[in-house]
């Protein structure tokens, strides 16, 4: 064997004694870190603070301290037109939803004033709800295609709207007609406010 041989014998030795070594390393690394990543993974949450998820409406939102998330399907208008898909209220409530009003033994009411005279003094109420009744009458509405509510509110104080009456958007999403509700108290406080428009702002549709 010429000194020539032995010489890259001598690097290609060097060689696979640094790749193991450098193996051996990310084995080490490995080891270490992957419990700590195990433990990172997202608690989805139905009482803030945390991540509420929804697989069944596909919506996932960011819920303040110290507010519930309720997941339907909820009847909320005694005919079933409306079903509710999921709600947030501030001040901590299991299975909340604001509901129609039953007038008599035939029909029921539903709409901003009810929805307003159900929320707690210095609370906030938000609501998504399918509209399950005769078609849209008027114009198609067009499909809504934001994966956020930026194109359905802008934020704002909400203690400064209509007093009595929550805010309620139809829009049209999937093939299906729905309503975004917002009430927030005119005696909340600035503090309830920003949680408000914070849930607001984090909302998404995964499709």
């Amino acid at each position: 064997m010429t000194r020539h041989h032995i010489k890259i014998n001598k690097k290609l030795n060097v060689l696979e004694h640094v790749n193991y070594s450098i193996k051996y390393f990310i084995m080490i690394i490995l080891l270490f870190f992957l419990p700590l990543l195990s433990n990172c993974t997202i608690n989805f949450v139905s009482i803030g603070p945390g991540i509420f998820h929804s697989d069944k409406y596909n919506l996932e939102i960011k819920l303040p301290s110290g507010w519930a998330a309720v997941e339907g399907p909820e009847t909320l208008f005694r005919s079933g037109s409306l079903e509710g898909m999921v709600s947030f209220n501030s001040w901590a409530q299991n299975n909340f939803w604001a509901r129609g009003s039953n007038n008599n033994s035939e029909s029921s009411v539903y709409n901003g004033s009810i929805i307003a005279s159900q929320i707690p003094q210095g609370e906030a109420y938000v609501a998504l709800v399918a509209e399950n009744g005769p078609p849209y009458i008027g114009k198609p509405l067009p499909e809504y295609k934001f994966n956020d509510l930026s194109g359905l509110y802008k934020p704002h104080d909400w203690r400064q709207d209509n007093t009595f009456s929550a805010y309620i958007k139809t829009f049209s999403r999937g093939g299906a007609i729905l309503e975004l509700e917002v009430y927030c108290h005119p005696n909340a406080s600035d503090e309830t406010l920003t949680a408000l428009n914070n849930l607001l702002q984090s909302w998404r549709f995964l499709k």
